[in-house]
Order: structure tokens, then sequence, then C-alpha cells
């Protein structure tokens, strides 16, 4: 059965929450009400952690140590205090088992950048021993994914994760490259690697979609195996 065809029946039974920007498709009916969702990637977009907070009143833990979305979460609840109670933001390390010191690099950049903004923020590691119980993980962190995920260690048990895989920074097609660093860092090849990594944990891969044929993996959801018996596993090549 061809991925195309499996991608278009997994993706019937799955919504889309957040703008065409910063959404990403779940599984609604795996998200119990008032459940804890960690995500990682906030930037100026928190649609698809509002629309969470709308539908399940889920309570988010939002992840990112820039300036910039601290000011854009500070803004929006300022005007809508009453949802402020379902929303954290961990700006930097909670316990000093692993904080890691990143640099942010300046607009357009990302963490591979030697130049701009440095923070101290949390590993995914301690983020998962953190809040063992959430119902989803999402990793939309620009490029970041690719060291978070080869290097954890821990088995993952969150019931869906979605991530978006930023395999093209540094291309020639990347209109923002990070300054002194190696053109094609990562390669579809990493994202195959952590995709099969993820499938061994006991996850099916049940949506991919990306914008370009080179974007592979841009956005990406697993589900639990014992949890996706209606889904067909995708089989993602390049």
């Amino acid at each position: 059965m061809c991925n195309d065809y499996i991608r278009k029946e997994n993706k019937k039974l799955l919504t889309r929450l957040g703008s065409e920007w910063g959404g990403l498709h779940l599984d609604m009916d795996l998200i119990p009400t008032k459940s804890l969702v960690l995500s990682g990637g906030l930037a100026y977009d928190i649609s698809f952690d509002l629309e969470l907070i709308e539908r399940k009143q889920c309570y988010i833990i939002g992840v990112d140590p820039t300036r910039l979305s601290s000011k854009v979460i500070f803004k929006y609840f300022l005007k809508n205090f009453s949802k402020r109670k379902n929303f954290h933001l961990i700006r930097k390390a909670i316990h000093g088992k692993s904080g890691l010191i990143i640099n942010l690099g300046g607009q357009a950049n990302t963490f591979l950048s030697p130049h701009g903004e440095k923070a101290m923020t949390i590993s995914l590691e301690d983020l998962l021993y953190t809040y063992a119980g959430a119902s989803v993980l999402k990793l939309d962190i620009e490029g970041a994914e690719f060291p978070a995920l080869e290097s954890l260690s821990t088995k993952i048990r969150t019931p869906q994760i979605a991530i978006g895989f930023h395999v093209w920074l540094n291309s020639k097609s990347d209109q923002y490259p990070n300054e002194g660093v190696p053109e094609k860092l990562y390669t579809a090849n990493d994202v195959l690697d952590i995709v099969n990594k993820i499938k061994n944990m006991g996850y099916k891969l049940v949506y991919e979609e990306r914008e370009h044929e080179e974007r592979i993996g841009q956005e990406t959801l697993f589900i639990r195996r014992e949890l996706a018996s209606k889904y067909k596993d995708i089989d993602l090549t390049y």
C-alpha cells in the first residue's frame, strides 16, 4: 500500500490545530481533558497551544528560552488572564541535572548560530522525566530536534509525539542560513534514523507532510502502537 494513500487515510482521523504556519495534526480522542502537553518551540505563534486549551482545557508546559516568546506570551495573557492558569513557560533549566546553555542566534537563525542571544534551557530527557504523564510531546525547535533526539537515552512513553524536522537548515534552499555553520549539517538520512529510533520505542508514524520534496519530515505525528490500531504505519523513505 503506497504511502500517499496511507497519509490520506490516516489524515481523515486527525484534527489540525493552530494556524497555517504553526499548526499541527493530532488525534483528539487520545488527549484527556485537562491533561499535560509539552510544547517545545513557541516563537510568535502559540495558536496550537491555545486551541488545546480551548478544546481540552489542557495545561501547557511551554519550552522556549527566547525573549520573543516571553513577550508574545505575556502580551496575550495580559489580555486573556483567565487562561493564564493553563500555561507555564519554562525559560531556563528547572533543576541542575542538565541545564543547557545554547546560542539562539539572530532573527531567523537557530541554535546552530554562534552569534546572538544565549539562554539556559532544559534538556529533552529532563523534560520527559519531570512531566512523565504528558499526553502530547510537541517539538518545533528549529533543528535542535536532531541532537535532542539523537542523544536521548530514556524511552519516550508519551501517547503522541508531533515533531517538525528542519533538515533544510543551512542548505541552499534556506533563506536565512546560520553564518559560519557548514552547509547540510543534517540530511534526510538523519531524519530516517530518528524516525526508526522512535518506531523502535513502540510507535507508528501516522502522519508526515512537507512543503517541498527535500523537506522530509517537516510535520510528523507518532502514536504509540497500542493506541494506534486504526492507523497504518507510514514507511518513510526519501
